[in-house]
Parts: structure tokens; C-alpha cells; sequence
């Protein structure tokens, strides 16, 4: 019996001895493997060249030229609003582009109201000074053109490296994944290993949007342009006089006065209690002078009076 506890207590030390040393050793393979994917090495951006705007070549292998982003701004004085606007779209459809957004409006007034407009389209890159002469073509006059260009070539290639890596860590920790439970692992070790992975996959899909907004953006050039109607030719008979129009404008103003007077005598009421009381005691103390004064009057005429009489 005694002989029997003894082998019993030997294997149960075994046992509790290899379980100690497996749980370090696998939290160090943790540690050691995760470090080793999050340090591998980012490589170089390729080498770029200047290129034109028929738009930049994106692969695996990064940016073969430069990556620009162009915006050309117009403002257009057009004959017809309208018909330039439906020329616009139907021009900017046939380079395989897009309106983008669009706004018109009315100025001036009654009698001579213009329709303005703004819109804003996006046609191919390399499209853009054909569709520009174009555009300009069917205006009477360019009041003002600007074109400018951002030049996002580094930000794109920085983020294809850090892509990259992201990519190459999400490897490593997949494989880590599997051979922890593989080894069955405890729960906390799969749980830290599974939420560095989904950190690492929610940065992986932030970068790949960036880099397919700044793929759009640079083969899509944008247009904003401005439609000012031209001016419409002065009438020589427009101050011609005439009666009904002076009645107009004289019963206008009497309407107008009127209404000012009803709103300054709804003022004067509706701040009565301000105005009252100063009115009210400016008013007292006149009276009260003029009574003040007619007394001295009397008594001035009565002592004349009375000497007068002496006098005689």
C-alpha cells in the first residue's frame, strides 16, 4: 500500500512539473513569434518618374510614375445657363466621366432674373485638357481658370509599405493562431493572439481604402465649374415715365409710412411705464413754476400798486 502511494505521489510531481514548464514555454513561443512578425523588415518605396496626367500604374509592386491628383476650377459667362448645363453633362458622359454634384439659382431683380449654376464633374485624367478646350468652347467668356495638382506619389508608396508589413504580420499571426491550438492552448492565450490578428486586419483594410480613394482620386481629375449668365442688353426706353408705375410707387410709400406710424405708436404704448413717469414729472414741475410765477406777478402788480397810493 505504502509502495503503491509513493509511485502515485512520484507521477502526480511528474505530471504537475511538466505542465509548469509547458505553460512558460508557450507563452514565450507567444511573445517570440508575435515580436517576430510585428519587426520584420518594411522594404524601400520603388524608384518613380515624372509622367503626364494620363493617370499612374499601381500594382503589387507599388507606383511605376508619379501619383497627381488634379482640380480645375472655371467660371464660364454663358448666352443660355440651361443649355450649357445639359451640353456639360452630355460632354462629360461621352469621356466615360460623371457630374458629380450640381446647384443652380436665381439672381437679381424680379424683372430680371439670370440663372446661375455650379457644377462639379470628374472625367479621366488623361482627358483633362481635351475636355477642358471643350468646355471653354462653350462659353462667351473665361472669367477665370485655375488648375492645380497634389502630388500624393510618397503618401501612396508609404502606405503600400506599411501595407506590406501589416500583410506580412497577418501571416505570422494567423500561423501563430494555429499553432496554439494546435497545442492546445489555454483560452487567454488564443484570445490575445485573435484580437492582435483583428487589430491587424482593421488596419490592413484602413490602408487599402486610402490607397483606393487616392487610386480614384489621381484617375479621376475633378472640374468645378461656375456658369454665370451674360449680361442682358440695356433697354433704352427702360426709364421711360409711367403713371402706373408712379402710383405704384407712391401708394408703396404711403403704405409704408402708415405702417411706420402704427409701429411707432405701438411703441410709445407698449413702453408707456418707461416714458410716463419722466414725461409726468417734467410736466408737474413746469406747472408748478408757471404758478410760482404768476404768483410773483401778482404780488409785483399789487406792490406797485401799493406804491402808487403812498405816493399820492
Amino acid at each position: 500500500m505504502r509502495k503503491t502511494v509513493a509511485i502515485a505521489t512520484v507521477v502526480l510531481c511528474v505530471v504537475l512539473a511538466a505542465g509548469c514548464a509547458a505553460r512558460p514555454a508557450s507563452q514565450e513561443s507567444l511573445v517570440t513569434n508575435e515580436k517576430a512578425a510585428l519587426e520584420m523588415p518594411v522594404p524601400s518605396s520603388p524608384e518613380m518618374a515624372v509622367g503626364d496626367r494620363s493617370g499612374s500604374e499601381y500594382g503589387d509592386g507599388g507606383v511605376s510614375q508619379r501619383m497627381i491628383i488634379y482640380t480645375t476650377d472655371l467660371i464660364l459667362v454663358v448666352e443660355d445657363t440651361a443649355g450649357t448645363m445639359d451640353a456639360i453633362k452630355s460632354l462629360v458622359t461621352s469621356y466615360e466621366g460623371y457630374l458629380s454634384s450640381s446647384r443652380s439659382w436665381y439672381e437679381g431683380p424680379p424683372e430680371k432674373e439670370r440663372l446661375h449654376a455650379r457644377l462639379t464633374v470628374r472625367v479621366p485624367a488623361e482627358s483633362l485638357d481635351q475636355v477642358v478646350a471643350q468646355l471653354k468652347s462653350l462659353a462667351v467668356k473665361v472669367k477665370q481658370e485655375n488648375l492645380s495638382g497634389q502630388d500624393v506619389t510618397e503618401e501612396y508608396s508609404d502606405l503600400s509599405a506599411q501595407l506590406t508589413n501589416l500583410e506580412a504580420t497577418e501571416v505570422e499571426l494567423r500561423e501563430l493562431l494555429t499553432e496554439v491550438r494546435e497545442s492546445r492552448g489555454k483560452a487567454d492565450e488564443i484570445l490575445q493572439v485573435h484580437a492582435r490578428l483583428t487589430e491587424i486586419r482593421g488596419q490592413i483594410e484602413q490602408l487599402k481604402g486610402r490607397m483606393q480613394y487616392l487610386e480614384r482620386s489621381a484617375a479621376l481629375a475633378l472640374i468645378d465649374i461656375e456658369l454665370m449668365p451674360e449680361e442682358a442688353p440695356v433697354d433704352i426706353l427702360e426709364n421711360e415715365w409711367k403713371i402706373t408705375r408712379t402710383l405704384r410707387t407712391a401708394a408703396r410709400a404711403l403704405v409704408n409710412g402708415l405702417q411706420g406710424l402704427a409701429d411707432v405708436l405701438i411703441y410709445l404704448v407698449i413702453l408707456s411705464p418707461i416714458w410716463a413717469i419722466p414725461v409726468g414729472i417734467i410736466w408737474l414741475l413746469r406747472k408748478l413754476w408757471r404758478k410760482r410765477r404768476a404768483r410773483r406777478a401778482v404780488a409785483k402788480a399789487e406792490k406797485g400798486k401799493k406804491e402808487e397810493a403812498s405816493a399820492d
